[in-house]
């Protein structure tokens, strides 16, 4: 007998083992006597982020089981990918190789992005509630609530952000300069204006494109949810 694997699953099992180095690899530091007592309390915080940004990548792994066992929801692998993609980006290469340092633009893609993920969960949902309720929602409607769908969701990611920044002394939404120096204005505002500027032109991109499947009736089954139970 052979046991096949999904493409999915093989980028799962690769992202699974990046994310458990990378923990392995924290934690030894940490736990280091000879490296730990050099660290001071910046430097303590900076890893145990990376750390948690680890371990929350091995638990991203577990969403698929946790929605069809807990909620009875399959949604399609084309979706996870991109999701899973999406989360290797941010989480590993953004923050545990530090992209976002060494490729500016890193953080605005990824807003970019996610701005396209959410729009199409947002229309895969309503496809979703026409299917199995037998309502006929307008193409423009659906377009709106996803667009808003995907705005809304950028904007709960500033507000994470905010919260890092506020009670972890990090600094995701850039409000000072490399040497902790506050910016001052609009520049204290800029990094989190265009974060969401990106985001509405991910989630538009994929709008314009969701319209004009729908207007055909031929939003493609491979951006589909199903409910098992």
């Amino acid at each position: 007998m052979t046991l096949k694997v999904s493409g999915l699953g093989v980028f799962m099992i690769f992202c699974g083992v990046c994310f458990t180095a990378a923990s392995v690899y924290l934690i030894a530091i940490m736990a280091s006597p000879d490296i730990a007592e050099n660290f001071n309390i910046f430097m303590r915080q900076d890893y145990a982020f990376m750390l948690f940004n680890a371990i929350s990548g091995i638990t991203t792994l577990l969403h698929p089981l946790l929605l069809r066992k807990i909620f009875g929801y399959v949604i399609s692998d084309a979706i996870w990918t991109i999701y899973f993609i999406f989360i290797f980006a941010a989480l590993f290469l953004g923050t545990l190789l530090n992209f976002y340092y060494h490729i500016p633009p890193w953080d605005i893609f990824l807003h970019f992005f996610s701005g396209v993920i959410m729009a199409i969960l947002a229309y895969a949902i309503a496809d979703y509630i026409s299917r199995t309720d037998k309502i006929k929602l307008r193409p423009l409607f659906v377009t709106v609530f996803a667009f808003c769908f995907a705005k809304a969701l950028g904007a709960v990611w500033e507000i994470y952000e905010f919260g890092l920044d506020t009670f972890l002394g990090t600094n995701t939404q850039v409000h000072t300069d490399p040497y902790g120096v506050p910016f001052v204005g609009q520049a204290a505002l800029s990094n989190t204006m265009i974060d969401m500027i990106a985001n509405g032109a991910g989630a538009l991109l994929i709008c314009a494109w969701g319209y004009y499947r729908l207007k055909n009736n031929n939003w493609p089954k491979y951006f589909s949810i199903t409910k098992v139970r």
